[in-house]
């Protein structure tokens, strides 16, 4: 766009305002946000990107909640001077009203490491309508995503995602400005008291002084208003710190995946297993921040504690392995101790200081080895300097997840075969049975070629228990700003809410494994695909016991397998992996969900006429107690059912099958099919269900045969 429309706009000899020239590089891309009380009081969000910021016009104030989605509407951009501008901007002028920095700092786009890869990707997700990035301001940080809206091209969304910055308090972020230490209101009232709000002939803004220190502390504001700095120092990264001072705020050094090198300049150590994190610890004081620099010390503060305990001053570079009270920090580097800044010193002569401190428990320094160890391993060029960012002197594998591949040519998109998501496989999601979140990856890897076909383009609704079967779950159907890159989505109104969400869609073995780590014990697609979901492929009848015997509800199935047979209707069988048997009528194209329930209720009513003393077509639980419900109401649009060949949070770790119709008799028990046999199941057998779509039934002549 560039500053075109936004010179246009103004007029330069009456406002303030800069007009914008050729801006000096940071080193970082910066970004800053603008209260601005014009007509009405809104928020300005400016990314930088390609020389200037891309600005969006935030209504509302922008939130850490993740819960609070917030209307962005895309305007021109404005110049990287815009960045340090505070003021009025008189009657008449464009966006008359009084601006303050409201907050202001540097951003990385997610998946990023520098300033060239982060540019090129926000280019190319403001093209696709998709940008993530992660924010390090005064006020707002961690991962935010912007989401371009399909009713209106100036419209996004702009959305906090679940993080260490993250919270669902309600408490509104300080009014103050991140320059002045001042609100809008004090901003117009010096200025108009002043008389001061700018000058014609240098246009410039005046500088406003902070507020004078409240008489009486109790009224005083909570938040306590920052001293007047340059901006451009917050913006850009600090040099190195000489002699006595402490590095603040340190990005880690990043390691190149390799082969194991040889010779005896190079250092091994186990190295990969847990969250990267840098540690600062100052008079007895100590921070711990991610390589995305959010904050750690309340997620661990039995390690802060252990820090706050030596006595020294210290930055130290390592990885934090465990949760809460069993977390352990391996310390990998040490960058600086009591004044003295070790970056520029050979590594040799920083491990030779790591070893001499003596680290309380839950810390220890990594263990140094002279060959690549099994697993995942960093190795070090011994002479190196400490430089942040990627470097080839530091070398590293990741095997720490299934099938995990190089793959040389895919830079900015992670291959399928990138699992780096993968989280801690040992956490227990069937205590009775010693079932791990790890045993359940391992089971939708070794089955993935089944299940993907009957997930590919469906809409998940995902029900996430990431405490295991024991402990409550909640379902979670909008993953905007979740998503590690490479997995993809889809965009779908939702009348009943009144606005888009953003569904995942479970396209190959990498996304299907991210919803397990992710706790999706169960999947539920719908039973409709993009681009046609309005068309489901398939009509379902849920046979949904309630204390009847499994035996009573294949007697059930066998009456639904007899009619359907009868009227020539394609079908196929699966138990549900709980209780009950779904039975699924593969539909013609352009078929909708209305005309899918009808079938569904049509062939219920007769099955509930055969049996009226134990089914029922009653919705209300209460209204069937003891009966077995025929449930046709998932025949609807965005409704789903367990897929085939999912796990289900049961005891045993029963798993959705399909079934011949040959064993679908008395005997049979859905506790017979598991995590342990149904792989086994597949190998022997195939996909029972691979070529049913292939044969929909002709609805038109079946309804004709179920009504003679």
């Amino acid at each position: 766009m560039g500053l075109k429309e936004y010179q246009r706009k103004r007029k330069f000899e009456r406002t303030p305002e800069p007009k914008g020239g050729k801006a000096k590089p940071s080193k970082d891309l910066r970004f800053v946000v603008h209260m601005h009380a014009a007509s009405r009081l809104h928020f300005d969000l400016r990314l930088e990107m390609d020389g200037v910021f891309k600005s969006w016009a935030v209504p509302k104030r922008p939130s850490l909640n993740p819960m609070d989605q917030r209307l962005a509407v895309f305007v021109e951009d404005h110049p990287i001077e815009y960045g340090s501008f505070e003021g009025v901007i008189p009657e008449g002028n464009y966006g008359a009203g009084t601006v303050v920095l409201w907050d202001a700092g540097t951003y990385v786009e997610r998946g990023s490491t520098g300033r060239t890869d982060s540019n090129k990707a926000m280019l190319a997700g403001l093209s696709k309508g998709h940008i993530t990035f992660v924010m390090n301001g005064s006020k707002l940080q961690g991962e935010f995503a912007l989401i371009k809206l399909k009713k209106d091209p100036k419209a996004w969304l702009l959305v906090k995602k679940r993080d260490a910055a993250s919270t669902f308090k309600t408490t509104p972020l300080p009014d103050q400005s991140v320059l002045s230490g001042r609100t809008v209101d004090e901003v117009r009232e010096y200025a108009t008291e002043k008389g001061i709000t700018w000058k014609s002939k240098k246009n410039k803004a005046v500088a406003i002084p902070p507020p004078a220190p409240a008489k009486d502390q109790k009224q005083a504001s909570k938040v306590r208003p920052p001293a007047p700095f340059k901006l451009e120092s917050r913006l850009t990264p600090s040099k190195t710190p000489s002699k006595g001072e402490m590095p603040r705020r340190v990005k880690p050094m990043l390691a190149v995946e390799a082969g194991a090198p040889e010779g005896k300049d190079w250092i091994f150590s186990e190295f990969g297993g847990g969250v990267r994190a840098i540690a600062e610890v100052e008079d007895g004081s100590a921070k711990i921040h991610t390589r995305q620099l959010l904050p750690l010390q309340s997620k661990y503060p039995e390690i802060v504690s252990a820090l706050e305990s030596v006595e020294h001053s210290l930055v130290l570079d390592g990885e934090i392995e465990g949760e809460k009270k069993q977390a352990v920090f391996r310390v990998l580097d040490l960058l600086y101790i009591d004044g003295k800044d070790l970056r520029e010193a050979p590594l040799r002569q920083r491990l030779h200081a790591l070893a001499k401190l003596k680290l309380p428990a839950p810390l220890h320094a990594a263990t140094l080895l002279d060959a690549a160890p099994e697993g995942c391993w960093i190795s070090r060029q011994a002479d190196s300097a400490y430089k942040s960012g990627t470097s080839k002197d530091w070398l590293r594998s990741s095997l720490k997840a299934p099938k995990q591949k190089k793959n040389k040519s895919a830079k900015s998109t992670p291959s399928e075969d990138d699992f780096s998501f993968l989280s801690h496989p040992d956490k227990v999601f069937w205590p009775k049975e010693k079932i791990t979140k790890g045993d359940l990856v391992e089971y939708y890897r070794s089955i993935s070629q089944y299940i993907l076909p009957h997930l590919r383009d469906r809409p998940q609704s995902l029900h996430r228990q990431p405490d295991g079967i024991t402990k409550p779950g909640f379902f979670h159907k909008d993953i905007t700003g979740y998503l590690p890159r490479g997995i993809e989505s889809t965009r779908v109104y939702s009348a009943s809410s009144q606005r888009t969400i953003n569904y995942l869609l479970c396209q190959n073995e990498r996304s299907l494994l991210y919803m397990a780590n992710l706790g999706c014990i169960e999947l539920n697609p719908w039973l409709s695909r993009i681009p046609n979901l309005e068309f489901p492929d398939y009509c379902v009848i849920d046979l949904d016991p309630d204390t009847n015997s499994f035996n009573e509800v294949i007697r059930v199935a066998q009456e639904v397998h007899r009619i359907l047979d009868k009227i020539k209707a394609p079908h196929g069988v699966k138990t549900s992996g709980a209780s009950g048997i779904h039975i699924f009528v593969p539909l013609p194209p352009k078929t909708d969900y209305e005309t899918s329930r009808g079938f569904a209720l049509e062939v219920a009513r007769q099955v509930h006429e055969k049996f009226p003393r134990f089914t029922s077509l009653e919705r209300s639980p209460a209204k069937r107690r003891g009966k077995i419900y025929l449930d046709c109401f998932q025949n609807g649009r965005g409704q789903t059912v367990a897929s085939i060949y999912c796990v289900r949070p049961q005891a045993g770790a029963t798993v959705s099958t399909p079934l011949h119709w040959r064993e679908v008799k008395a005997g049979l028990k859905p506790s017979q099919f598991t995590i342990y046999t149904v792989p086994a199941r597949l190998k022997k057998q195939g996909d029972l269900w691979a070529k049913l779509l292939n044969s929909p039934a002709d609805l038109a002549a079946c309804l004709r045969r179920l009504s003679s």
